[in-house]
């Protein structure tokens, strides 16, 4: 039945799964992992732009790598609160040097 769907509905699906699932990344790992067609479709710019990055706060303190390369993937396609997070940081750290 999957087989079916045209490819933009599968990523218009996936970036729905991003936008309002309370843990997208975890979510959108396990949709990806179903079938190559999902899979293929995670990887879609509109997916990063649409990804709700502000649930994954946690992970900034648990991984911190995997949570700011989480935001540089999503900032580079245009989603706009990945780019005022990683905004913020730099600001800060930009700060956090001048006066030292």
């Amino acid at each position: 039945m999957i087989d079916r769907l045209p490819q933009d509905v599968m990523v218009e699906i996936t970036a729905i799964v991003a936008a309002s699932s309370s843990t997208p990344v975890r979510d959108i790992t396990r949709l990806r992992s179903t079938c190559k067609r999902f899979y293929k479709a995670s990887m879609e710019d509109s997916v990063g732009r649409s990804m709700a990055v502000e649930k994954e706060d946690s992970m900034c303190w648990w991984h911190r790598n995997a949570y700011f390369s989480l935001l540089r993937y999503c900032a580079r396609r245009g989603n706009p609160q990945a780019s005022l997070l990683l905004a913020l940081v730099y600001i800060y750290i930009f700060f956090l040097f001048i006066f030292e």
